[in-house]
């Protein structure tokens, strides 16, 4: 399987790439910005990418510097000469008080603030933490921050709700709907800039 090409193959491209599969333990957490590593899948994920990915000369790599994801940047540039720039603008949402721990447990506790979430996905925060609307405000001014008419290959290796953020805006979806974008482990997003805007090319596209 090859990247797929834009109808028009010399305009800039941004590969969006989720971190690969990480170690998790036998119960459902809250997982925001708690640094936890990639399991031997996920490296073996990062490692086909950087297989598929080898003949694409990247212009400009960008990584959350949440270990899970700077460990697949490194993995995926392997043997490049470009330098590698993690950001704490990249990581995933924080999740304040709630951060790993245990759903079940926030239902049991804290059941109208489990309520409020699921009915305002888009604008509620965690104690502590960010809402969905918050992590776009951060993120967005990474990817406005690139200078796209001076490179063509851009590589950022970041998070599901990152992905999510910004796959909206280039879909002019509201952020209430970010759960409905499937982003699986490693899975690749592929935005062509062309015509002063950005357009998909390719969404949850998954290491075989």
């Amino acid at each position: 399987m090859n990247p797929k090409n834009p109808t028009n193959a010399t305009a800039p491209m941004l590969y969006l790439l989720r971190h690969g599969a990480t170690i998790r333990g036998p119960k459902k957490r809250y997982i925001g910005q708690t640094d936890i590593a990639l399991s031997d899948l996920g490296r073996r994920q990062a490692h086909w990418w950087q297989k598929e990915l080898s003949a694409i000369n990247f212009d400009a790599i960008y990584c959350s510097d949440l270990s899970r994801a700077s460990d697949t940047a490194q993995i995926v540039a392997a043997d490049r000469t470009t330098e590698i720039q993690a950001t704490s603008q990249l990581r995933e949402i924080n999740l304040g008080d709630w951060d790993g721990v245990d759903m079940p447990e926030i239902r049991e506790k804290y059941p109208d603030a489990w309520l409020q979430r699921g009915q305002q996905v888009d604008c509620f925060r965690p104690p502590e933490g960010e809402s969905f609307q918050d992590l776009q405000d951060r993120v967005l001014p990474v990817v406005e921050s690139v200078d796209f008419d001076r490179v063509k290959n851009v590589l950022m290796v970041s998070h599901a709700g990152v992905n999510r953020v910004i796959l909206c805006r280039v879909l002019k979806k509201p952020l209430k709907d970010l759960f409905l974008i499937s982003q699986g482990a490693a899975a690749l997003n592929q935005i062509v800039f062309q015509d002063g805007q950005f357009d998909i090319v390719s969404i949850n596209r998954l290491p075989e």
